[in-house]
């Protein structure tokens, strides 16, 4: 488990990552894609709950939301 003080600094650093995974429908046609969180050498599972725990989900999720805003200003394909 990570502390909050952690957490808390990896959000401010932006050392949290955004991966976007396709997805498609059943004629293989991407309709959407599925944002996907990741922080360096960390556990999904376990940052989440970390994230639960110390009342951080709504600060996490703040940054992702921001994270996909802003990729998809870069990348419109992402719209």
């Amino acid at each position: 488990m990570y502390t909050k003080d952690e957490m808390k600094l990896a959000i401010d650093r932006g050392d949290f990552d955004v991966y976007y995974q396709p997805k498609v429908n059943t004629e293989n046609l991407v309709i959407g894609y599925e944002a996907l969180c990741r922080w360096e050498n960390r556990s999904p599972s376990i940052f989440f709950q970390t994230a639960k725990i110390e009342n951080l989900t709504l600060t996490l999720a703040k940054y992702i939301a921001i994270s996909i805003r802003l990729d998809m200003e870069k990348y419109p394909l992402l719209r």
